[in-house]
């Protein structure tokens, strides 16, 4: 939970639910924050009316969409890596009706940040390498950072973190002129 005043009562920060259950919540989220780091995730500032989820890739397109609270949020915002995987799970979620946009995964960002991601697999010896698929729901600008990510000719990074790129509340403030109350991480 996000917002500070539910917090300010000392109540629970953290929750988890198995996919069936009711997930009712304390207080209906004006937004919710879909992560897909754990960092992120547990580090997420306080935020007025926010909710942050912990994606956990394929497996939460298929529980988080289906949301009731997640589908009527005011805003629902998706924040994956800005790689080949981020932008599929994003496409995910879009198919199956969640009505999200992305945090800063789209070409501005990757040409800003671009130099702080990488080009390697995990092993850091294996290139990074994604046959290209057809995504029917980025917008112009995900879609351009997309192709250039699963362009074999592409000569920059193509996989770039979420913790490379401006800060949390940076971003928050910019987007929907919010002050997150409190920073416990500075992304």
């Amino acid at each position: 939970y996000l917002n500070p005043t539910y917090l300010a009562r000392g109540l629970r920060r953290y929750d988890s639910y198995v996919l069936g259950d009711a997930s009712l919540l304390p207080y209906r989220p004006d937004i919710a924050v879909i992560v897909e780091n754990k960092d992120t995730y547990l580090d997420f500032p306080q935020v007025d009316g926010g909710v942050c989820l912990f994606g956990s890739g394929w497996a939460g397109v298929a529980s988080i969409s289906g949301l009731d609270w997640v589908l009527h949020a005011r805003h629902t915002v998706y924040w994956g890596d800005l790689d080949a995987d981020g932008f599929e799970i994003l496409d995910g979620y879009r198919a199956r009706g969640l009505d999200c946009e992305s945090m800063l995964m789209d070409r501005a960002t990757l040409d800003r940040f671009g130099r702080y991601g990488t080009s390697l697999e995990k092993d850091h010896r294996t290139p990074i390498s994604r046959q290209r698929k057809e995504l029917g729901h980025l917008t112009h600008g995900e879609r351009e950072a997309y192709e250039l990510v699963t362009d074999p000719a592409y000569q920059g990074n193509v996989r770039l973190a979420k913790g490379r790129t401006e800060s949390i509340r940076q971003y928050i403030l910019r987007r929907f002129g919010i002050e997150p109350q409190i920073i416990t991480a500075d992304y």
